[in-house]
């Protein structure tokens, strides 16, 4: 392991820049930077100042999340501010997207819609045009349309459950698109059945929710410390997951077809370069693989394992 970047706060989230090739965008803290690991640009928002401001001289109040939806536009969950942002990196201008900025609720529709802590944001593949947002606190995956031109955009409820204490980051089966979330301290499978059924289970129990398609959900619990604080999850294959487990100061890697996990790094809060077993990680929240690299973003930090990934039951290697 070795660090890509010392940042200012939290990297919530990072994804290969489409603007720039060969660049990282990522959200620090209440700014919107891309970088290409020795210089990096401030794309919106005030390191100094978190805040609600449209326009020029953007503010946000925690960017969790976000999705580039073109080359020059990217769509950023605003935490605090309870809605959703759309930043123009050609008129470096940010506007409100959807839901009502500085207000919380839940709430489907357009000019009414309601987000209660928006997190994490991923692109439904199944269907162009759409993103799924985890609304955190309203136990929610919410549906939100894509458009560069017409705001706020329209937002609905795939699915909503009062049996979970919070809803995290998300990630989609590549094969059958399954949807799998992360709670504090769990991981779920919410299955993706497009036959217009309006119910799900969760361990048995029917849940009334509003969504386009059928879904069943399955509990995956991966591990049970005493402390787990679960952030973004994503696939490196058709059966495994990565896992930022915060608490934990490792990342979590699981076999969704056995069952069985590992770690990466020692489980020791600091920011520590090495192998597998040997590295430590600074709480780390974010999660993105490019070029057979994993980048893991935490507190103040950025770092990446190089090289070819191989995972067994007993161990967790490099090669």
């Amino acid at each position: 392991m070795s660090t890509y970047l010392e940042t200012e706060s939290y990297v919530y989230h990072m994804e290969p820049d489409k603007f720039i090739q060969s660049n990282v965008l990522f959200s620090d803290g209440s700014v919107l930077k891309t970088t290409d690991g020795f210089n990096t640009t401030v794309i919106a928002g005030n390191p100094e100042r978190m805040g609600y401001q449209n326009g020029d001289n953007a503010l946000f109040y925690l960017l969790t999340s976000f999705k580039q939806i073109s080359s020059t536009l990217v769509v950023a969950s605003d935490l605090w501010n309870n809605c959703l942002r759309l930043i123009d990196r050609e008129k470096q201008k940010a506007y409100r997207y959807a839901g009502q900025c500085e207000k919380t609720g839940f709430k489907d529709g357009t000019e009414e819609a309601l987000f209660n802590h928006p997190r994490g944001i991923i692109s439904d593949w199944k269907h162009n045009g759409l993103i799924f947002v985890m609304d955190s606190k309203n136990l929610a995956i919410r549906y939100v349309e894509v458009s560069s031109t017409k705001r706020p955009a329209a937002v609905t409820t795939f699915f909503s459950s009062s049996e979970l204490d919070w809803v995290g980051y998300a990630t989609q089966h590549p094969v059958t698109g399954d949807i799998f979330f992360t709670t504090s301290h769990q991981v779920y499978k919410l299955a993706y059945v497009s036959n217009g059924l309006s119910e799900v289970m969760i361990s048995g129990n029917d849940v009334a929710q509003k969504g386009l398609h059928a879904q069943q959900l399955d509990p995956y619990t991966v591990v049970s410390p005493i402390r787990t604080y679960f952030k973004e999850i994503i696939f490196i294959d058709d059966n495994t997951l990565l896992v930022a487990d915060r608490s934990s100061h490792v990342v979590r890697v699981f076999d969704i077809s056995t069952n069985i996990t590992n770690v990466i790094c020692n489980g020791v809060q600091a920011l520590q370069n090495g192998n597998w077993n040997t590295c430590s990680l600074n709480r780390p929240v974010s999660l993105m693989i490019l070029n057979s690299i994993l980048f893991i973003g935490g507190e103040k930090s950025i770092q990446q394992i190089k090289g070819n990934f191989k995972f067994s039951q007993q161990k967790c290697e490099n090669q």
